[in-house]
């Protein structure tokens, strides 16, 4: 059964009632117990939340039902909406992997120059695995588009609480600014073999609008999961903040060291390490030797501060992406390798967005009027 608050047209939830359920009160389930009938939860003189049916409604043969609780309904239907956000962030990781997977085997031209269309179809035909790449890349963003909008209208029309509102659409922002830079690749010609410094640029532009992107999704999830807004003026609000300036310049260095091992992959370390410091060799080459010195220096930072404060999960993922870092190179920047390095890029970043939000998080705002209300079903 599900409780409306437009059941009937005199049925509407109080001010008391909407700060409870953090305005998610559109839709409530009921247990099986309370019967087959349709209405809204309303508040009485006593303190208690009844439930009105419907005209038409089908009574309850077992007589009135009551649930001590509300705020245990309010979460089932809060956590819908947070179990979204969170698929919708995990689906977009695997989106981001795949555009990984599109730059690393020179996929980026499988649709030519042309975009959204792909070698000027809706569909192509008889298509190249390069093609195919590509064009799964853009169709999967596409879903992940409505996704990320159907998030945010959720959002803006049950309004849970301004942060989560804000987040969403942030979350909707940065997706529609991630798909143009995307579009700014292919039409800019940045594809490829394209070895310029402008493409680096342009990366490097593109990864930062990822994290941000991946950043509004995770608090949009957990906002909505009923934590409170994070407090920049804590004590420790600067280092945090800084470990996630860490974080970010340790992506954005690793996004220029994959592009040049993709464009002048190497048989051996010995030839790599002579590449990077060559004066004869490519910029973009050259370029790639202050990764690994950045990674080291900013994940010391980001390990020292976790442990400081806990962040357990936080000091580990560091220390797996330093392991995977050094295999990546040993290995010599096999495709995988750079899609494993990549995830746990992304996965540190989502896990210090979060261990920020924790750590900083201001206590959720308590309803004016404290009362544990109860839900009584009436025949």
């Amino acid at each position: 059964m599900n409780v409306r608050q437009d059941a009937i047209p005199t049925c509407r939830a109080s001010q008391t009632l909407r700060q409870l359920s953090n305005g998610f009160l559109e839709s409530v389930p009921l247990p099986a117990s309370a019967g087959s009938r349709t209405g809204c939860v309303v508040p009485d003189g006593d303190g208690k939340l009844k439930f009105a049916a419907a005209r038409g409604s089908v009574r309850h043969k077992s007589g009135p039902n009551t649930i001590e609780d509300v705020g245990t309904i309010i979460r089932l239907v809060r956590n819908r909406f947070a179990q979204f956000a969170w698929l919708v962030l995990g689906f977009n990781l695997l989106v981001i992997l795949w555009g990984a997977l599109v730059r690393a085997s020179k996929s980026g031209e499988g649709c030519g120059d042309h975009w959204p269309l792909c070698n000027g179809t809706v569909i192509p035909h008889a298509a190249q695995i390069a093609t195919i790449i590509e064009f799964t890349h853009r169709a999967s963003t596409g879903l992940a588009f409505i996704g990320v909008l159907a998030m945010a209208i959720w959002a803006w029309r049950a309004r849970p609480n301004e942060p989560t509102v804000r987040m969403a659409v942030a979350s909707l922002v940065f997706i529609v600014t991630e798909a143009l830079l995307g579009a700014g690749l292919v039409l800019f010609k940045y594809v490829g073999a394209d070895a310029s410094l402008g493409r680096a640029g342009y990366l490097s532009a593109h990864l930062i609008n990822t994290m941000l992107m991946l950043g509004a999704f995770t608090l949009t999830a957990w906002y909505g999961s009923g934590h409170g807004p994070i407090n920049w003026r804590a004590s420790d609000s600067k280092q945090l903040a800084f470990a996630l300036v860490a974080s970010l310049a340790i992506a954005v260095t690793g996004a220029v060291t994959a592009l040049s091992d993709t464009l002048y992959p190497v048989t051996s370390l010995q030839a790599g390490f002579a590449a990077d410091f060559s004066g004869t060799a490519p910029l973009l080459l050259r370029l790639r030797v202050w990764h690994p010195v950045i990674a080291a220096v900013a994940g010391l930072y980001i390990a020292i501060v976790g442990a400081k404060l806990g962040g357990k999960v936080v000091v580990s993922l560091v220390l797996l992406q330093i392991a995977a870092g050094v295999l990546n190179l040993t290995l010599l920047a096999p495709i995988w390798m750079q899609l494993v390095h990549l995830l746990l890029a992304d996965l540190l970043w989502i896990a210090l967005v979060l261990f920020t939000a924790a750590t900083l998080e201001q206590p959720a705002p308590k309803p004016a009027t404290e009362f544990r209300p109860k839900v009584v079903l009436e025949s």
